[in-house]
């Protein structure tokens, strides 16, 4: 069936009802009749200088005119008409092609016969005047319109991806920009589009000996071409055929130069380097029991080469004496750092810069004959960060442009002698660089994921892949080559050949839709591709979009933005939906924008959308509440004022009876008053006698704690947090010196208060005698005679008493520290890590046995902090919920304030156990001391 619209009218073609007409005015439907033939077969109609065109089944074309059908090419069968401004196309089902001009009646066939015998299907022209022929076997063919010849044919090739799928075109059509849509016969539909055609492609189909290209070298309007395994090809562009050079017996040319005297040498694998001569294709191997495998070639002076070599190392070859010398790895400092070399490039000063395998980049002096080798960890910038230096081009600034095997681009400033870095994390198409050229402010690479295009002065990058028609997105290394205008690209499947002034991104205008709405993960129903505004209800909060950017010529890369709920825009790159959970109420305008390449612009779509709130979130809800409100408030009244009224009564009643009941009980009030202001005084007086006894017993607690001046004497970088539950404590910190050591201690006695006081008086008083009677220095000799002291004190007592002290106690000689510790650890950390020393797990007093203390020696180092303390800080409660502070708050706490001072670390530690407890009650006492070495 086909149809068109003209005056109003609807022609409808069919296959055995002949031809028809729909009045839209009437909705009747007219069978034309064409021939006297109603159940005739139309195979297309068209309109064309205002006249009705047909095919038919009859043959050749009718038209339409005075309301009487003419007929001419009665002997041809035509399956398209194709009408388009000035012409008239006519394709027949054998191959046949005519035209008819808009002014002339002459009608001219176009021979294409040798491209198609099978029909043309397909007529359509696109917006640069090319006419594009779709056959019924034949492929599809591109014509000039203006010059009436085929300039190219599209046909299946198995081996290429990119090729036409179907050889059988049934219908065509062009869109807006210029791309062209083919329907095939069983291939489904074909993209092309005419404008993405910059990267020329050539391989086996076009006669290359093998799709494995390695090298290049352009001379006298030919290009030579290295291949893996077809040998030396040549492409003559005079004739664009390929020829194989079959003087030259290596099949895998790894490299092809051409010296200042015009000869062209090749870097073969197998067979070394050779001298070939295109004058008369002569070819002699040169360095024959040397090296059989060359990989880079590059000139010295005027008789000299320099060649890299696959495990024969670096070669210097004097072509005028036929000398040369070998530079290989010895255990000389001066040589070279492996035998294995990928990759040459030479100085203004003609020195050379050398790529290895594995052991990174050299630097060679030509006239001292040192080597000098630059690391290859990417440590810092005086070093590469790749060990593989795959590619190696110095620039008019002698600066250096690797390409690495992982390590991405790496750029040498020789100016500042620092490299920098260009990876995938700067967009570049892979860390694989095979081979680097520069031309102009621009730096071209070929990767292991296609090619980059580096601009060198806005720091971006551009990838061109195999949808954008490269060879295939693999390329190999020595396989990009550039004249004045020209770059070529060789890889695993032939070559490119492209100009890179050319290869300008172009950014059509078009439209980006939404192909797709979920709303709590169900399709939405209208057709949101037609719609700019959506209104949801206030739960459909969950929204999932999918995006498509209607251009078909390449990978296409996506951002939106949710005006209201995103602050920048979101970078979908190829991923083209996005999803939105937990949507409060609102207004939002989506923005979305896909695009080819290139830079964004402002041509971006939008779809407005609009959650409301439920219905008690709105403001008539709040309005009608608040007047429900107000008349429950006064009904509330107007009842209470009745109620009042009523018992006004009631009470006038009652006063005048319990007034006189309360007369009689004021007396007796009176006097329990007087009696309970007396038991007041006595309560307030016992309170101040108790309070000034506290006092008293903190003068007396203060007065046996070191004095924090002599404290920081002996220890000058310290602190003490210091911090009783009540106004005495049991916690206390205790110092001596003794013999050139500093001991010093911070103890945790049984309770806290006043009991805890008593007993902290007691286990300090052993400690002095410990140290002062008995001259006792080392720790673990001090805390067990403190022991025994503690315990001779309470068995005096007529009870038995099994308080004691929970302790950690330090002796500080210079470097040397001693510790010994009963209970308490010893915490010292030294570079942010926590060296903890543990106790003895038995306290200062009477326990079920009584092991020696042990003393622990340590060396200190500059920067070491030492931490004492009692488990009043980490035993708090508080926080959110409560929860103790714990041991692993309390050390990652520590570990957090090692960049501060020791007074700053005494101000944070107090302020974060204030946060920390907040209204809650501390729970014991605190005692912490810190001492930087």
């Amino acid at each position: 069936m086909c149809f068109t619209e003209h005056n109003n009218l609807i022609y409808i073609g069919t296959k055995r009802g002949g031809l028809n007409s729909y009045n839209h005015s009437t909705e009747e439907i007219t069978q034309l009749i064409i021939e006297n033939t109603p159940s005739i077969q139309i195979r297309d109609i068209e309109i064309f200088n205002n006249k009705l065109y047909a095919a038919t089944s009859i043959g050749g074309i009718h038209f339409l005119k005075n309301d009487k059908w003419l007929h001419f090419l009665d002997s041809t069968h035509i399956q398209i008409i194709k009408p388009t401004t000035k012409e008239l196309w006519l394709g027949g089902l054998n191959g046949e092609l005519f035209f008819k001009k808009l002014d002339k009646t002459e009608l001219i066939e176009i021979d294409i016969i040798k491209y198609s015998k099978t029909g043309i299907w397909g007529i359509n022209l696109d917006n640069a005047e090319n006419l594009w022929l779709g056959t019924f076997g034949g492929g599809l063919l591109k014509m000039n319109a203006k010059s009436k010849k085929v300039t190219h044919q599209f046909v299946t090739q198995k081996e290429n991806v990119n090729s036409l799928s179907h050889d059988v075109i049934l219908t065509l059509f062009t869109d807006k920009d210029g791309g062209v849509w083919v329907g095939t016969l069983g291939g489904g539909v074909n993209y092309f589009d005419p404008n993405n055609q910059k990267f020329k492609h050539y391989n086996s189909i076009n006669g290359l000996s093998n799709n494995v290209v390695m090298s290049f070298l352009e001379e006298n309007n030919k290009l030579y071409i290295g291949t893996y395994g077809g040998g030396l090809n040549i492409l003559d562009f005079n004739t664009n055929q390929f020829s194989t050079i079959k003087t030259v017996q290596a099949k895998i040319i790894r490299c092809i130069y051409k010296d200042n005297s015009g000869v062209i040498w090749l870097g073969t694998h197998g067979n070394g380097l050779l001298k070939y001569n295109p004058k008369n294709n002569s070819v002699k191997q040169v360095l024959k029991n040397i090296t059989d495998d060359v990989w880079s070639i590059i000139e010295g002076d005027s008789n000299e080469l320099w060649i890299g070599t696959w495990g024969a190392g670096l070669i210097n070859y004097n072509k005028k004496n036929n000398e040369f010398i070998q530079f290989l790895k010895t255990d000389s400092k001066n040589s070279i750092n492996e035998n294995i070399i990928l990759s040459l490039g030479k100085n203004s000063k003609n020195d050379l810069w050398i790529g290895t395998y594995g052991s990174g980049l050299s630097y060679f002096n030509v006239i001292t004959n040192k080597f000098n080798p630059y690391g290859f960890e990417g440590k810092n910038k005086q070093q590469t960060n790749n060990k593989k230096i795959r590619s190696i081009y110095v620039d008019e600034n002698d600066d250096l442009w690797i390409g690495t095997d992982g390590g991405g681009i790496n750029h040498f400033n020789s100016k500042k002698s620092e490299f920098n870095y260009i990876t995938t994390d700067d967009k570049l198409p892979n860390n694989v660089v095979y081979d680097i050229v520069k031309i102009k402010n621009n730096i071209w690479v070929s990767t292991n994921y296609g090619i980059g295009r580096y601009s060198i002065e806005n720091k971006t990058i551009t990838s061109f892949d195999y949808d954008d028609g490269l060879q295939n997105n693999e390329f190999n290394q020595g396989a990009l080559y550039h004249n004045a205008e020209t770059i070529y690209a060789g890889g695993i499947n032939g070559f490119n050949i492209f100009n890179p002034q050319e290869i300008e991104i172009e950014t059509k205008k078009t439209n980006t839709i939404i192909t797709s709405l979920k709303v709590m993960g169900n399709e939405y129903k209208t057709p949101i591709s037609y719609t700019d505004t959506i209104n949801l209800h206030y739960s459909s909060n969950f929204l999932g979009f999918q995006f498509s950017h209607l251009d078909y010529s390449g990978k296409i890369i996506y951002r939106c933005k949710l005006e209201g709920f995103d602050k920048e825009w979101v970078q979908l790159n190829e991923r083209n939906f996005i999803n939105y959970t937990n949507l409060p109420a609102g207004e939002y305008s989506l923005k979305f924008q896909g695009k080819r390449s290139g830079n964004w612009d402002n041509n971006f779509s939008t779809l407005f959308i609009t959650i409301p709130p439920p219905f008690w979130k709105t403001i008539w809800f709040y309005i009608l509440a608040a007047i429900l409100i107000l008349l429950l408030l006064y009904s509330f009244y107007i009842l209470k004022q009745k109620n009042l009224l009523r018992k006004n009564v009631e009470l006038e009643n009652q006063v005048k009876k319990r007034t006189q009941e309360i007369e009689q009980k004021n007396k007796s009030l009176e006097e329990q008053k007087r009696e309970v202001e007396t038991q007041k005084e006595l309560a307030e007086a016992k309170h101040n006698e108790i309070q000034a006894s506290i006092s008293y017993a903190k003068r007396i607690q203060s007065a046996i704690l070191p004095p924090l001046k002599v404290f920081k004497s002996h220890l000058p970088n310290s602190f003490i947090l210091y911090k009783p539950k009540a106004i005495v404590a049991g916690d206390f910190y205790w110092l001596e010196q003794q013999g050139g050591r500093t001991l010093f201690a911070a103890a945790d006695c049984t309770g806290h208060g006043v009991p805890g006081a008593m007993v902290s008086v007691v286990c300090n008083n052993a400690l002095n005698r410990s140290v002062r009677e008995y001259q006792l220095t080392t720790p673990g000799e001090i805390l067990n005679k403190s022991r025994e002291i503690v315990i001779e004190e309470f068995e005096k007592a007529d009870e038995d008493v099994k308080d004691g002290m929970d302790i950690a106690l330090c002796s500080i000689e210079g470097n040397k520290l001693l510790y010994a510790g009963a209970h308490n650890p010893l915490w010292i950390i030294r570079n942010g890590v926590v060296l903890e020393t543990k106790a003895n797990k038995q306290p200062i007093g009477q326990f079920r046995r009584s092991d020696p203390f042990t003393t622990h020696a340590f060396d200190l180092q500059k920067g070491d902090t030492i931490y004492l303390f009692s488990d009043g800080y980490k035993d708090q409660f508080g926080g959110e919920k409560g929860k103790k502070f714990k041991t692993k708050g309390f050390r990652e706490l520590l570990i957090s304030v090692q960049n501060k001072t020791m007074e700053e670390q005494k101000t944070f530690i107090n302020d974060v156990f204030e946060k920390w407890k907040g209204d809650l009650e501390q729970i014991d006492d605190v005692c912490i001391i810190g001492v930087r070495i």
